[in-house]
């Protein structure tokens, strides 16, 4: 087949090599290794001329006009040549679709944005794509883990609250046999002046969750956080008191209406909460 269906398609290092329809109506699409990765070790980059045969995977892409197209990508199996390799044989691979990937690298990466950027639920992500939910869920682990271990920016609003994510139990340590009750709500900390969105999420909704994790912050990122809006919660006032004593204490909009206060932000000071 012409070029022009690689284009199209747009996974660079695989090239189109036949287009037809199945008989539920859906695009089958069959790929072939571009020349440049066949017989290439993904170990030692060494390209092997001694072929095992031919095996046929189908991982998943993105949308290719109105619905998934359905891959079937055609490689081959080889024995790695260089003796000091430690890959001894290998199925042909190329970066857009790692050995033994079911995804492809840009279908991850679409996943995770529809989850990250898009405010969609994982269970949502995960059943609009026909994957699991734990498949999903390391998409976005992986997206947002660089982005979470670089340091914060200035935030001068900071907005706490807690999400519950079940239910509190007793589970057992495996390695020493204790048992401990684990509290299932999460305190999310978010950047409510800036367009940083959540900054993190600790297990956890007492004094100590708070305090440690501003204390984990740099000084000059505590010291420019001049309000922080809270749900009506006597603990975490009292760990903003603890770890940001200079800033003031704001209670959000949500928690006034809801217990049929006045429908504003309340201000209040040190001696009130």
């Amino acid at each position: 087949m012409s070029n022009c269906s690689s284009l199209l398609l747009g996974l660079t290092d695989i090239d189109v090599d036949l287009v037809g329809i199945g008989a539920d109506g859906s695009r089958d699409v069959r790929v072939l290794t571009a020349p440049a990765w066949v017989g290439r070790c993904p170990q030692c980059a060494v390209v092997s001329t001694r072929s095992k045969g031919w095996v046929v995977t189908r991982p998943k892409d993105v949308k290719v006009g109105p619905d998934f197209p359905n891959l079937l990508w055609c490689k081959q199996k080889w024995l790695c040549r260089n003796t000091s390799c430690v890959r001894k044989q290998f199925t042909e691979s190329v970066p857009q679709i790692p050995p033994r990937a079911r995804f492809t690298v840009r279908a991850k990466a679409e996943m995770a944005a529809a989850v990250l950027d898009g405010w969609r639920s994982v269970a949502e992500v995960s059943a609009a794509w026909g994957t699991t939910w734990n498949t999903c869920h390391r998409a976005v682990v992986a997206m947002a883990d660089p982005v979470l271990a670089t340091e914060l920016l200035p935030v001068r609003v900071l907005g706490i609250d807690k999400t519950r994510r079940g239910k509190a139990k007793w589970e057992t340590d495996p390695a020493t046999g204790i048992r401990t009750w684990v509290d299932r709500f999460d305190t999310g900390l978010v950047d409510i002046s800036g367009d940083q969105g959540l900054l993190a999420q600790v297990n956890g909704r007492d004094v100590a969750t708070v305090v440690d994790w501003l204390n984990a912050q740099s000084a000059e990122f505590r010291a420019g956080i001049t309000h922080v809006a809270i749900d009506m919660s006597a603990g975490y006032a009292k760990a903003v008191r603890q770890a940001l004593p200079h800033a003031r204490i704001v209670v959000d909009h949500f928690h006034v209406v809801k217990l049929g206060r006045v429908p504003r932000i309340l201000e209040v000071g040190s001696d009130r909460l």
